[in-house]
């Protein structure tokens, strides 16, 4: 028996040693070329190996890779799709036989994925062994069974660490007839831990659009994975002086459902900008803070008990997200008891702004029209109400407004839509539809002025109450497209109230006593009324019917304003009130864009002004007189009814046609030559002693 033994022993050394033997002498790149075939052959796409392969089997099963190369088709920008500098990793050998698989290391470094679009809709990641959707074509592996013909359990996973280093992702995608537009992801270092029975763990750090980012995560353990058991997340994002953290249970043991606590906060919501695709401006919100109940079910995400602190604003809200038909819908209300729109007003991006301001070099193309985003409109729909109990501006407080959001089939209609603003009411309704157009109209009254020009951060140089009416549409895909078929008309009617000339712009007040051979001294005056009627064509505004009639002076305008380029061109007189009810003041020529306007005597129409002096009408609209003082808007509307009746051809028409045609020079000196004799030498005696 002993030598027995004794044979059985030296047998079990020999097969041990020629095993040792094997494992020290086995040459792996012997099989370089059935290795890269076979991978090949697994994905559908040409792979290599440039580097060296090396593998040894004891006491860990352990693989070093360099150098791999996964082939792009042909169409790309890109040779390769995926290139990675360093892949190694071991097995612990001794555990497989008590079926665990353990992990001891899995290191990726210099990993370069590029992922194309083609102006065709190709896409270089559709392997041959996934379908058009990306699902794997292969069926599941049969489960493996017991000698009783029982279900194997699963292999148990231990993890120690997982580490890729100087991770790049870029995504391209092509399009006709422009540049492509291109994104990239580095990841610097991606660590993962799952050891048996623990939760797995993960970190990350890298960089997007120029900006650093951490994440971190914990989940279940890998057995709650297998499975598919209920298990606890906390997910943990800094980017751009904001976090994020999500806390909560996630089951999969059927389709994905999960019911966690959200929760995001920072310094200033508009940097986040930085880190979105096309980095689209965003409102400033300094600081934001978000928290809310997120539950997700099959076809639908619901957000409760939501608290938005936006800068001084303060929501809440509840909204559910649910798939309808394959088209998604948004339900949900929101109030707020402070709104401040300072909160939201649209950063902007200083560079950006001086790039805009310098001439465009020679030979530059014109940049394309700026698209409006229509079919956003297409893309869900919605029903939510909305109720903003305290509106208030930068400078003070608004009121209220409240209303229902509809989105269905690419058109949207918000109505009813009330605000109660500055002591008054406005009702409104807004149309829009995917196919490109809009309809706003709106009716407000008892609007005061003084609040409604203190909230927009105007100078309060008009008090009293006002009616607003407007009914505007327009159509187009791009912005100037749209401002050049705006059509509709506008309405003011003001009431009793005062006119406070020492808050105007000291270059209006200047202007208007410049223009007036007499002195006016008044600082505020009691306004007796104040209308305005603009009428829009095709993107041209035409303003008629305009005038301010109060105590101590009455101002009259008339003119256009062209909606692109956003170019005004009026002509407004002022009159003292001392009973005389002729002109006694030369037009005033307003011209430029809104924020950079240009306010003189106009040399043209000075003659007319003039006449008016002489008693003789040279063709120049007339200041209406108003004869009730208490009538309000419709003793305004009356005077000028009044006044365009007057003989001499309409002459508020004639200087309004005037201006549309671009001067009057010519039709004042023909105006002079008809005038009897010596009376139009009086007029020019005036007009150059005046001129000078």
């Amino acid at each position: 028996m002993k030598k027995i033994l004794i044979g059985l022993l030296v047998i079990i050394v020999l097969i041990v040693g020629a095993l040792a033997a094997f494992v020290m002498t086995f040459d792996v790149e012997k099989y370089r070329p059935q290795i890269e075939a076979q991978a090949t052959n697994a994905i559908g796409r040409k792979v290599s190996f440039g580097g060296p392969i090396s593998m040894s089997l004891w006491p860990s099963l352990a693989i070093q890779v360099q150098d791999i190369r996964v082939a792009n088709p042909t169409w790309t920008e890109k040779r390769s799709m995926l290139t990675a500098g360093t892949i190694d990793f071991s097995i612990a050998i001794m555990p497989l036989l008590q079926r665990k698989i353990a992990i001891e290391r899995v290191f990726l470094d210099n990993i370069e994925l590029s992922l194309e679009e083609s102006a065709k809709g190709e896409k270089n990641w559709l392997l041959p062994i996934f379908d058009q959707t990306g699902k794997p074509v292969a069926q599941e592996p049969a489960p493996v069974l017991e000698e009783d013909g029982t279900k194997a359990p699963p292999l148990s996973l231990d993890v120690s660490q997982i580490t890729l280093s100087n991770v790049r992702f870029s995504h391209r995608l092509d399009r006709a007839n422009d540049t492509p537009v291109v994104h990239e992801l580095l990841l610097n270092r991606v660590t993962v831990r799952a050891p048996e029975s623990q939760r797995i763990g993960l970190d990350a750090t890298g960089v997007f659009a120029g900006e650093e980012f951490n994440i971190g995560l914990r989940a279940g353990t890998l057995a709650e994975l297998q499975a598919k058991t209920p298990f606890q997340v906390a997910l943990t994002v800094t980017a751009v002086d904001s976090d994020m953290e999500v806390q909560g249970t996630v089951d999969m043991s059927g389709p994905l459902t999960a019911d966690v606590n959200l929760a995001m906060q920072g310094s200033r919501f508009a940097d986040l900008s930085r880190i979105i695709v096309n980095n689209p401006p965003l409102p400033e919100g300094e600081p934001y803070r978000l928290v809310s109940r997120l539950q997700v079910a099959p076809n639908e995400y619901q957000l409760s008990g939501l608290v938005l602190e936006f800068g001084e604003s303060r929501f809440n809200g509840n909204f559910k997200f649910v798939m309808e038909d394959e088209r998604p819908k948004l339900v949900g209300n929101i109030v707020s008891e402070v709104l401040n729109l300072g909160d939201f007003a649209i950063a902007t991006d200083e560079t950006a702004a001086n790039d805009e301001a310098a001439p465009a070099a020679a030979g530059t193309a014109a940049a394309a029209p700026a698209a409006l985003p229509w079919q956003a409109l297409e893309t869900a729909d919605a029903d939510v109400t909305f109720d903003f109990r305290n509106l208030t501006s930068v400078n003070a407080a608004l009121g209220s407004v409240n209303g229902r959001v509809d989105l269905s089939g690419g058109r949207l209609v918000v109505e009813p839509l009330v605000a109660n603003l500055a002591g008054g009411t406005i009702n409104a309704q807004i149309i829009a539809e995917s196919i490109g157009q809009f309809a706003l109209s709106l009716n407000g009254e008892q609007i005061r002025w003084g609040e409604t020009l203190e909230a927009l951060g105007v100078s309060k140089a008009l008090e009293g109450v006002t009616n607003l009416k407007a009914n505007v549409q327009g159509r187009g895909r791009q912005v100037e497209q749209l401002q050049r078929s705006l059509q509709g008309v506008i309405e003011i009617d003001g009431g009793k109230g005062f006119l406070n000339l020492d808050r105007l712009d000291n270059k209006w007040v200047n202007s208007i006593r410049q223009a007036s051979p007499f002195t006016i001294n008044t600082e505020r005056t009691v306004m007796n009324c104040a209308v305005s009627t603009v009428t829009i064509s095709q993107g041209v505004a035409t303003i008629a019917d305009t005038f301010i009639d109060t105590a101590a002076l009455s101002i009259a305008a008339t003119g256009r304003y062209d909606v692109p380029p956003a170019d005004l061109n009026m002509v407004m007189r002022a009159r003292l009130n001392t009973g005389a009810t002729s002109g006694v003041s030369a037009p005033l020529k307003v011209t430029g864009t809104p924020g950079n306007l240009n306010i003189a005597v106009d040399p043209q129409g000075l003659a007319q002004g003039l006449g008016d002096i002489v008693g003789v009408n040279l063709g120049g609209f007339r200041v209406p007189v108003v004869t009730d003082n208490d009538g309000g808007a419709q003793a305004c509307r009356t005077a000028i009814k009044q006044a365009a009746s007057q003989p001499a051809g309409s002459p508020r028409q004639a200087i309004q046609d005037a201006i549309t045609k671009g001067g009057s020079s010519d039709a004042v000196k023909e105006q002079l030559d008809k005038l009897p004799e010596g009376a139009g030498n009086a007029v020019r005696s005036l007009f150059d002693r005046f001129g000078n």
